[in-house]
């Protein structure tokens, strides 16, 4: 039997803005755990700066009912918004496009596009949505390349007995990413996965012999 282990289901910068949804999903007798933690590199790579993340955690056989909780608490919400609110302002392929990335913005922008979509007269069916959130998923799961960059500079590090070459070795071979059902998947293709399991060992390997080597000229 698959372990129904408790994934990341909504991320915050601060604890209070999590609040709400963490009372919510209680609410509806929905386990959560709260992970407070502030990640030693940069994950994406791209240089921005480090900041804490709340992570908000559900058992991964609670992420459909939690969608569909909060999915239904905005439909609830979108009629009190008031008409300058800024997804009045998008266009149609805009908002669509909420609609395509739902996992990227809130439940209550995700709802509202779909109303002002009718409002407009170019409503989108159920069956479509299905649709949507279907290719959406598979778009999800089609594992990346790696960066040639990274992993160049990881095998770098490792050699040189480097942390950072053994966290990017790590990362490229077994880092997985969440999709909006709550399945989890390797994020990188088998070559790019192959080549970050060689930097990790070379990496874990390195540093093991450089801690070797600096202990014995120590006591020389």
């Amino acid at each position: 039997m698959t372990e129904d282990k408790f994934i990341t289901f909504h991320k915050f910068n601060l604890l209070e803005d999590a609040q709400e949804l963490i009372s919510t999903l209680k609410k509806n007798d929905i386990k959560v755990q709260i992970e407070d933690t502030s990640p030693p590199v940069d994950i994406t790579f791209s240089g921005n700066q480090l900041q804490n993340e709340i992570r908000i955690k559900v058992k991964q056989s609670d992420v459909g009912i939690a969608n569909q909780i909060l999915e239904k608490q905005a439909e609830q919400l979108i009629d009190k918004f008031p008409n300058d609110y800024y997804l009045y302002d998008f266009t149609d392929n805009e908002l669509i496009e909420i609609i395509e990335k739902s996992d990227e913005w809130s439940k209550e922008d995700y709802m509202l596009s779909q109303k002002i979509l009718k409002d407009r007269g170019n409503e989108i069916s159920k069956e479509e949505i299905e649709k949507i959130k279907q290719k959406r998923i598979e778009d999800l799961r089609t594992p990346e390349k790696g960066h040639i960059g990274w992993l160049i500079f990881g095998f770098i590090s490792a050699v040189l007995g480097g942390l950072l070459g053994i966290f990017i070795g790590w990362f490229h071979w077994d880092f997985k990413k969440t999709d909006p059902t709550g399945q989890q998947f390797y994020a990188y293709d088998q070559q790019t996965r192959k080549t970050g399991q060689i930097i990790f060992w070379i990496g874990l390997v390195a540093t093991i012999y450089w801690i070797y080597y600096t202990i014995l000229e120590y006591n020389s």
